[in-house]
This record gives C-alpha cells, sequence and structure tokens, in this order.
C-alpha cells in the first residue's frame, strides 16, 4: 500500500477555514436570523459576523502553533 502522509499548510488551512466562514455567515445564517429577529435582523448579522471574525482568528492561531 500506499504510505505517506497529506499536511496542509497553514496558508492553505487558513484559506480554508475562511471560506468556511464566511459561506457560514452568509448562507445559512441568515436564513435563521430573519425568523427570529424579523426588522432588526441587521443588528444580529453584523453581531454574527463579528462573532466568525473571531473564530477565523481562533482557528488561524491554531494553525499557527501546530502548523508545519
Amino acid at each position: 500500500m500506499y504510505s505517506f502522509i497529506l499536511a496542509l499548510s497553514v496558508r492553505t488551512f487558513t484559506i480554508l477555514v475562511i471560506f468556511f466562514i464566511i459561506g457560514t455567515s452568509i448562507l445559512i445564517t441568515p436564513a435563521g436570523l430573519t425568523l427570529v429577529a424579523k426588522q432588526d435582523a441587521w443588528i444580529v448579522a453584523i453581531v454574527g459576523i463579528g462573532l466568525n471574525i473571531l473564530s477565523v482568528l481562533i482557528y488561524v492561531s491554531l494553525g499557527n502553533r501546530y502548523g508545519k
């Protein structure tokens, strides 16, 4: 069999995490927010984007710490 190890670089990991978080915050989150918040959904969307940016920073710092 083949014996090789696949590893992501820090840059590749960062790009994947950013695209995942942006996709989640743009496509999935607003649908649930508009049902609950009604006309104030834009405020919650801004807070959600801020929280998603925070999670991106956490993922990137973990990638930098444990990446090769």
